[in-house]
């Protein structure tokens, strides 16, 4: 069970962070030189490995959560610099792109862990939901 969560918050973080990276790229650089059908397949490839990046590091055992979203931002930005920036060429080293991506990286990183949240109180609210009906059922 544990392997299907990690596979499934795996492609939530791959997805959400891609959307939200997508629009944040179509609103500050819809008309730059990058095709946007280039960008797009880079964009996913960055997410994905991000992504992947977070997941490995998972095994760490941290039990602070503060640690632990510092080493996942930590995940993101080297991923993000290194693999996108250097490895693929996704933008150059200039600090006002460095600043904007830098940028563009937290409104993604809040979002997809707002995401993550989220999904996890619904899960939440279902098991409870499931036990409060399975306690009434024996009760009665």
């Amino acid at each position: 069970m544990e392997w299907k969560k990690k596979i499934s918050q795996l492609l939530t973080v791959t997805c959400s962070s891609f959307t939200i990276i997508m629009l944040l790229y179509a609103l500050l650089f819809g008309d730059e030189n990058i095709p946007i059908n280039q960008a797009t397949f880079i964009l996913f490839a960055v997410c994905a490995m991000t992504s992947v990046a977070i997941f490995l590091t998972d095994f760490i055992p941290i039990k602070s959560v503060p640690l632990r979203f510092a080493i996942d931002f930590i995940d993101v930005f080297l991923t993000v610099f290194l693999f996108g920036g250097g490895v693929l060429g996704m933008f150059p080293f200039k600090l006002r792109i460095i600043l904007i991506v830098f940028g563009m990286l937290t409104v993604a990183y809040v979002g997809v862990v707002a995401v993550m949240l989220i999904t996890e109180q619904i899960i939440a609210e279902d098991i409870n939901k499931k036990i409060s009906e399975m306690k009434h059922k024996n009760i009665d």
